[in-house]
């Protein structure tokens, strides 16, 4: 009888294919500049930005920051016009992001995805693997580094994308799930349309049940953040004897990935007790 297991992707694992998708990347894109002009969100996401020596930032975490910020200047009684004018920006950001990942079609990684991935088809053969993968990704393509693991069977199915795709045609509206997890207390209420679980193009085709019932679970390409919480509690609450593999890339990356591991189960040393995880870095 068939092991299931669960694979899922965030935007590192895109980064790892050659696509230019990190904040970081948009922030200095054409889509992004022109908001500069009059979108104050942007402009405070740009200031984050310098802060950081424009080297990072993560523009979900900041939907959430300038919310709070909002609410703390008004004592959490946003007035209304300024809360239609944070949606319409918020709404800009989205479509504007949505016109850039859908520019990031090309594929030109650096080789060791195709390691990682020829990894897992041997864990999957090995034991006899039902897999799911899901993705946390906007860009369609990136099913293509599967095509190898799609064999006779029926074991290995698709990536589901779970916030959404990108559309290649300009007059598209935007299809994707950009915001933020509950887990980020937004203060006014108002602001519940940065809340990924109410965005009507969200689809969890069965991730609830899969992340029950998985005995094996790869997590590849995110840093467990907040403003995805919702899909690691998911996976890490409530598991006994089961199989976690959890890739990163910098030393950096370490600590902050087991203190959100920690802070999702509570007790670190009881959960590393009953279940097998694993930090697997990808060497350079």
């Amino acid at each position: 009888m068939s092991c299931l297991a669960m694979i899922l992707l965030g935007n590192g694992f895109d980064i790892a294919l050659g696509a230019k998708t990190k904040y970081s990347d948009f922030a200095q894109s054409e889509q992004f500049q022109i908001l500069l002009t009059d979108n104050e969100l942007a402009q405070y996401i740009w200031k984050k930005f310098e802060m950081q020596d424009k080297k990072w930032v993560d523009v979900e975490l900041e939907l959430a920051n300038y919310s709070l910020c909002l609410s703390a200047k008004y004592g959490n009684c946003v007035p209304v016009d300024v809360t239609k004018q944070f949606k319409g920006e918020y709404e800009a950001l989205n479509k504007q992001l949505s016109s850039y990942i859908s520019g990031c079609i090309s594929f030109n990684g650096d080789g060791k995805i195709d390691s990682v991935i020829h990894d897992w088809y041997s864990l999957i053969r090995s034991e006899d693997l039902d897999v799911r993968i899901y993705t946390l990704n906007y860009l369609p393509g990136e099913y293509r580094s599967f095509d190898f693991l799609n064999d006779s069977d029926d074991k290995i199915h698709l990536p589901n994308h779970v916030h959404g795709k990108v559309s290649f045609n300009p007059n598209d509206a935007p299809k994707i799930v950009f915001g933020v997890d509950e887990a980020c207390n937004l203060t006014c209420k108002e602001h519940g349309f940065l809340y990924k679980s109410r965005n009507e193009n969200l689809e969890l085709y069965g991730f609830s049940e899969i992340a029950k019932d998985a005995e094996i679970f790869i997590i590849y390409g995110s840093s467990l953040g907040i403003t995805d919480r919702w899909y690691f509690q998911k996976i890490f609450e409530g598991k006994k004897g089961r199989i976690f593999k959890i890739y990163y890339y910098s030393d950096n990356e370490l600590p902050t990935m087991k203190e959100a591991v920690s802070e999702i189960v509570g007790d670190y040393r009881e959960f590393i007790s009953h279940n097998e995880l694993s930090f697997i870095k990808i060497s350079k």
